[in-house]
């Protein structure tokens, strides 16, 4: 429990957790103020949460989370970097609110099951997953794969709609940009 922690430091990670296993719940909120926090390759046997929290790089990389990874209320989000490539989390809390800026969202191999009291609507996930620069085809596959599970399957045809619209956008060859555009 790390709540309203302020963690100073002038080398790269101010709070290092890199391969922690946490038996129960993690709790880095209420004021939690950090440059860096790394978990990479972390296991955590409930929650990991962030509410109201200010952090400059989240690292979550091969990071394994059997509750719910929350992620609101933040402090200046917009200057948070959020790397959850190849992390798997049992669910998702966030708002739109607490979002990071363009660019600083990585979502390559991100795994989990649902959305908790979160923003679900197809549209609003679109811009989500723009915020990976790299925009990881991966990532629309497996936010389909949510919908799908979850009972919404006219969501999680439009998210393969939209993979479809950006794997063609892709294309290069001028043959294919015009039989792409028909």
């Amino acid at each position: 429990d790390c709540r309203e922690a302020k963690m100073l430091s002038g080398a790269d990670r101010a709070f290092h957790a890199e391969k922690i296993t946490v038996g129960t719940h993690a709790l880095l909120d209420g004021g939690f103020s950090c440059g860096h926090v790394h978990f990479l390759g972390a296991t955590v046997g409930g929650g990991l949460r962030f509410r109201a929290s200010s952090i400059r790089k989240l690292d979550l990389r091969y990071a394994r989370i059997s509750g719910h990874f929350e992620w609101v209320d933040m402090d200046k989000p917009k200057e948070s970097l959020i790397d959850l490539r190849n992390a798997t989390v049992d669910s998702i809390k966030d708002d739109v609110q607490s979002w990071p800026g363009q660019g600083k969202l990585m979502l390559d191999g991100l795994r989990f099951e649902r959305f908790s009291d979160s923003v679900t609507d197809v549209k609003s996930r679109l811009r989500w997953l723009q915020l990976d620069a790299t925009e990881p085809v991966q990532a629309y596959r497996q936010l389909s794969r949510v919908y799908q599970s979850n009972g919404h399957t006219e969501d999680a045809t439009k998210m393969l709609f939209a993979l479809e619209k950006l794997v063609r956008s892709r294309e290069t060859s001028i043959p294919r940009r015009l039989w792409n555009s028909l």
